[in-house]
């Protein structure tokens, strides 16, 4: 159930991060990869990215080409900030889903290990309770009167 919590809040997030980003960058949605939805939380446009990014990461980032499917714009630092926010909550969220399902592997570890304990622990004190019980088995067959007797007896 965590699991499902957290990723379903994270694609809300998601949604949500990227509606923001289409309604005060007006990015245009369709068609863009994840970094390029990390990159709008860094610059305010796409001409500032174009100037900086290769700069910053050694010319292994290429600039985008100057036309509108590729254009983004804030219309304040504050909104391209709030953008920032809703993409991290959305990771943290993502990221908290793992934990769940992490979280849930060493609990069934640890469920095991005790199981393991304590089925131990159980038959230590069975075995305990045979070794003090003690069996005798008397047969007359041949006898007048043939007789098997079988005889349990518990020291205390």
């Amino acid at each position: 159930i965590g699991f499902f919590g957290f990723r379903a809040y994270g694609d809300w997030l998601e949604k949500d991060y990227k509606v923001y980003a289409a309604s005060h960058a007006k990015v245009n949605l369709e068609g863009k990869s994840d970094y390029f939805f990390d990159q709008l939380a860094f610059y305010d446009s796409r001409d500032e990215y174009n100037q900086f990014a290769p700069l910053y990461h050694r010319g292994d980032k290429q600039p985008y080409p100057v036309d509108d499917f590729w254009n983004w714009e804030w219309d304040s630092r504050e909104s391209r900030r709030h953008y920032r926010d809703l993409k991290n909550r959305s990771k943290n969220a993502s990221r908290k889903a793992l934990y769940m399902v992490g979280l849930s592997i060493v609990n069934r570890i640890v469920s095991v290990v005790d199981a393991m304990k304590t089925v131990r622990t159980y038959n230590r004190k069975r075995s305990l309770e045979f070794s003090q019980i003690k069996f005798d088995l008397k047969a007359n067959l041949f006898g007048h009167n043939p007789t098997v007797m079988l005889y349990v007896s518990r020291r205390w």
